[in-house]
């Protein structure tokens, strides 16, 4: 986040099979918010946490609130899944995160 922001929005692009992850570093009881915008249906994100788990409702998710449980550093990641096809492709997207 921006230096006294609580909120910022990331803009960027993934190709097919690829994943970019962004770290968001967060205190126990504090409230994230993360909601992934594109026109891609089939780009998601899938939050892990410190322990390198995945919170419950946080996997292939493309909106996810919750309460943190613990402090530490949360990884969500952007990924575009092939769809069947073997043909490469990219998705454009904007990713907003919330800090409370």
């Amino acid at each position: 986040f921006p230096k006294g922001q609580t909120q910022t929005t990331v803009r960027g692009a993934v190709r097919t099979s690829r994943y970019i992850d962004y770290i968001v570093s967060a205190r126990i009881g504090q409230i994230i918010s993360v909601k992934l915008d594109a026109k891609n249906p089939d780009l998601k994100f899938v939050v892990y946490d410190p322990n390198k788990e995945i919170p419950d409702g946080a996997t292939n998710v493309r909106s996810w609130t919750a309460s943190i449980p613990a402090s530490g550093d949360y990884a969500i990641r952007v990924i575009l899944p092939r769809n069947g096809s073997r043909a490469e492709t990219s998705a454009s997207y904007a990713v907003s995160f919330s800090l409370k």
